[in-house]
């Protein structure tokens, strides 16, 4: 049996690191502006559409922040991962005087597109996945139902029917720190002879641009920024390299599945807590953006907790701080060695209980 190379074959998904696309398609379709205050009692309740008055058939969505985020604007609602923030600007809203035209499925399928999920993206490996960007007629044709409000509200969370690669999820905070272009994937930089000469360089290769101003992309940014800031979702457990000089962005994600294999080993059974995978993607620096890295560890749980910590060692070691920084001492004749790099170091253990953030 063939081991899946999981960062391009693995389809899972993204649960809340999938926010960075509803947010930047809701603020290109003007379903919010980045003021715009939405508000977050912890959960909303949304009648069944064939069945407006009957409150049986309602369904209610909930926040992973069941005491409510309250008031949330669009930086806040990144930093904060609000759902129920997302639920509205995916899908809709029109309760208690707050009307929210949300994006639909149809241009939650659009934007998604544009961001490389649904689709290959040609790396030079075998068996790269497309993933699912479920649209209405997908929904028709596999399920033979219709597509729902409850259906925007779980894709605009990045769960529910949607799923993507490890790589793809990489792609689109890319997006994001690059102005607004899909660059198709390589592993390959340049060829070099037998000699070490540079033979045939690779150069970088757009495979799309997203219909986002580069203004609204800021926004998503900043907001993605201050997720690694104290307050966000993702410094709970992690100290990013701040103190090095060092700014980051990010996004955490904490996605419920029931695959084959938890449905093997009853880990999805009715009435429980879905278990979940632990995600975070991030980039740095936040100024001059030079790495992308997404973390996803298989039913690990929360992205805060498990993934983010691994996504700051990854970007220490590659700037070469922290415990990675390497080490000079001089010898008798007052001349530096060569650089002893530590290779390896533990992931930072939390010592404090927080309230766990997707």
């Amino acid at each position: 049996m063939i081991t899946p190379h999981h960062a391009i074959s693995g389809q899972y998904p993204p649960g809340s690191t999938f926010k960075l696309v509803p947010a930047s398609g809701a603020l290109q379709e003007g379903v919010v502006s980045p003021s715009r205050v939405l508000f977050d009692p912890g959960e909303i309740t949304i009648p069944n559409r064939f069945a407006p008055n009957d409150p049986g058939r309602a369904q209610t969505f909930v926040c992973w922040f069941r005491e409510g985020h309250e008031r949330m604007n669009m930086i806040s609602g990144i930093s904060n991962s609000c759902d129920v923030y997302f639920y509205k600007i995916s899908g809709g809203y029109d309760q208690d005087g707050e009307v929210v035209d949300g994006l639909g499925v149809d241009r939650l399928h659009e934007y998604a597109d544009q961001f490389g999920f649904g689709r290959v993206q040609g790396i030079e490996l075998p068996l790269e996945a497309p993933g699912n960007n479920p649209s209405q007629a997908w929904k028709r044709q596999t399920h033979g139902e219709p597509w729902s409000t409850g259906d925007d509200y779980n894709m605009g969370i990045g769960q529910g029917f949607v799923t993507s690669t490890p790589l793809q999820v990489a792609q689109m905070a890319a997006i994001v720190a690059n102005g607004g272009f899909l660059y198709r994937p390589t592993i390959i930089h340049h060829i070099t002879d037998s000699e070490g000469n540079i033979v045939q360089p690779f150069e970088p290769e757009v495979l799309n641009s997203v219909n986002v101003d580069r203004q609204w992309l800021d926004i998503v940014a900043e907001g993605m920024r201050l997720v690694n800031q104290e307050g966000g979702t993702a410094a709970s457990f992690v100290e990013w390299l701040d103190e090095f000089g060092i700014s980051s962005a990010g996004k955490t994600g904490t996605s419920e599945y029931c695959d084959n294999i938890a449905i093997k080993r009853r880990w999805c059974k009715e009435g429980q807590i879905l278990p979940t995978h632990s995600w975070y993607v991030g980039y740095a620096p936040f100024e001059n953006p030079e790495i992308v890295v997404a973390v996803f560890i298989f039913n690990a749980g929360e992205g805060s907790q498990w993934a983010a910590p691994v996504a700051r060692e990854v970007m220490a070691a590659y700037f070469e701080v922290d415990s990675y920084a390497p080490v000079e001492e001089t010898d008798a004749t007052g001349e530096a060695p060569d650089a002893i790099i530590e290779e390896e170091t533990p992931i930072v253990t939390p010592t404090i209980p927080a309230v766990i953030p997707p």
